[in-house]
């Protein structure tokens, strides 16, 4: 480990560097992953990859040197035809196992002779090449070349920074839930924290299950299938009581559930957003955003606002803090509500991007270009959220 200094062209934090495996380290050193804690076991991992086929490699180059040309010509097109392998089939003999005192001293004792003539019974010989030949053959000889394949961990709550999420709605068109179910399982879920993490879990398999299949299956789910019944017959989850959901709850609101459950559950949504997003609102902030509060379109604003905030205000964001707000939302394709009313003037957008299957952007409604306030930047989002919030709970 102290020789492995970077992950790909990421360098590996000194404190990492630093690490020794002991029993108390923490379990996610050991679970690989492409950020974070993880680069390490699949970094290390990587190294020792490299180093086999390196050393494949050379054995390849080398191992025809000083013989007749048919041998170098044979030993040549062995390296190139030499098979690969990936390591999730991986057995011991694929690897280069040597030993100095199992592989190497028997061998030299093999290899070596003792004059019996007078006065050089003392000098021992040793038959080098023969030594080469049979540590090429017994050692390298036949290694394939290894291609790394290394299942990451995937770890609860990491549904959205996965991707799964978009990938779910590119299959199966994603609508909010009825305003009267969704107090109703608040209130529900709110109440019993293990009925959350249960109904949690589930939720996250059913959408990474999704996400993840083709086009045959997907055509044989219609998006109107219960969600339990989903759960509990086709994937098998037969820890999920099937009490616990409706049968209201289908495909369909897979996602506004997945939200649902998050806002109730203890960690932290926003903890993904960059820092430099979460700046406090000015008090003539917070007045202009009141101001404007009844004129704003909250339940249509608000999914789509957070689906703003949690995919593209992460690491792998582009923009910068002081760009304005109102503008890059107004680029936010509106995410399709339980029930969604436009204003008569937006009607004619709905329409159109129906026909394109497609929703319109917040920047396509007057209710939100009129009305949003433009003197707020990208690093105020986290913190307007959160107001608009707050008005919508005080408006229930």
């Amino acid at each position: 480990w102290r020789h492995v200094d970077r992950y790909v062209c990421q360098p590996i934090p000194a404190p990492f560097r630093e690490l020794r495996q002991e029993m108390h380290t923490p379990l996610c050193f050991s679970l690989p992953d492409d950020r974070d804690e993880g680069i390490c076991p699949l970094s290390f991992v990587r190294s020792l990859v490299d180093a086999h086929n390196g050393f494949v490699e050379s054995f390849g180059g080398t191992v025809g040197e000083g013989a007749p040309a048919a041998a170098a010509s044979s030993s040549i097109a062995s390296l190139t035809t030499a098979y690969r392998i990936s390591t999730t089939l991986l057995r011991a003999e694929h690897l280069i196992d040597y030993d100095v005192e199992s592989t190497l001293l028997p061998a030299l004792h093999r290899f070596a002779s003792v004059s019996v003539r007078y006065g050089e019974g003392r000098t021992v010989r040793y038959d080098f090449a023969e030594l080469e030949h049979y540590l090429s053959d017994e050692v390298l000889s036949g290694k394939p070349f290894l291609e790394l394949e290394v299942a990451k961990f995937p770890f609860a709550g990491e549904t959205r920074l996965s991707g799964a999420l978009a990938a779910l709605r590119a299959r199966i068109p994603q609508t909010q839930l009825n305003p009267t179910l969704l107090v109703s399982l608040r209130a529900q879920f709110s109440a019993d924290a293990t009925q959350l993490d249960e109904v949690h879990s589930a939720v996250e398999m059913c959408i990474g299950f999704l996400s993840s299949m083709g086009a045959t299956h997907l055509a044989s789910v219609p998006k109107d299938v219960p969600i339990v019944e989903y759960a509990t017959q086709t994937l098998s989850l037969t820890t999920l009581d099937n009490k616990l959901l409706p049968d209201t709850l289908h495909l369909e609101h897979l996602c506004a559930l997945w939200d649902l459950l998050g806002d109730l559950s203890t960690v932290d949504q926003m903890q993904s957003v960059l820092s430099s997003f979460k700046e406090p609102l000015m008090e003539s902030q917070r007045a202009a955003l009141a101001a404007a509060v009844e004129k704003l379109d909250l339940p249509q604003l608000l999914p789509t606002f957070k689906d703003f905030l949690l995919n593209q205000l992460n690491e792998n964001t582009s923009l910068g803090p002081q760009l304005s707000l109102s503008a890059v939302l107004s680029y936010c394709p509106l995410l399709p509500t339980h029930s969604t009313e436009l204003p008569a003037a937006a009607a004619p957008v709905q329409e159109a991007a129906n026909a394109e299957e497609d929703l319109p952007d917040l920047g396509d409604l007057p209710w939100f270009t009129e009305n949003f306030p433009n003197d707020l930047h990208l690093c105020h989002a986290v913190a307007c959220y959160e107001y608009l919030v707050e008005c919508e709970q005080l408006c229930h």
